[in-house]
């Protein structure tokens, strides 16, 4: 039996964010999102532990959110494939938004949530 460590609700949404890969920025799609984190599916993953600067398009707003998050899972799409897991892609633990950003956020989060 595994244990969600997860302390909020996660929301199903599609948002695009940017962040610096390896080599190059990219853009993936989130999967999911809470006010915790984001699970981003992306074939190319960056290792646990990684600090990463994303920048989500939120509808509404003219600039992206910028949150700065650490990896904290991360399956290729290589070993998806291997181990056929359901998911491939980064999980994201948010760290730090400027103030403006987290309201925005929030904000948006629970008008998603209301449906």
């Amino acid at each position: 039996m595994t244990t969600d460590k997860r302390d909020a609700l996660r929301i199903k949404n599609s948002l695009r964010v940017e962040f610096k890969g390896v080599k190059d920025f990219l853009f993936e799609y989130s999967e999911n999102i809470s006010k915790g984190g984001m699970f981003i599916k992306a074939k190319n993953v960056l290792p646990v532990g990684t600090k990463i600067t994303l920048d989500i398009a939120l509808p509404g707003k003219d600039t992206p959110v910028a949150v700065i998050g650490t990896v904290v899972h991360s399956i290729s799409f290589l070993d998806h494939q291997r181990l056929n897991t359901p998911h491939y892609g980064m999980g994201i633990k948010f760290d730090n938004f400027s103030k403006e950003n987290k309201e925005y956020f929030f904000k948006y989060l629970s008008e998603m949530s209301k449906g």
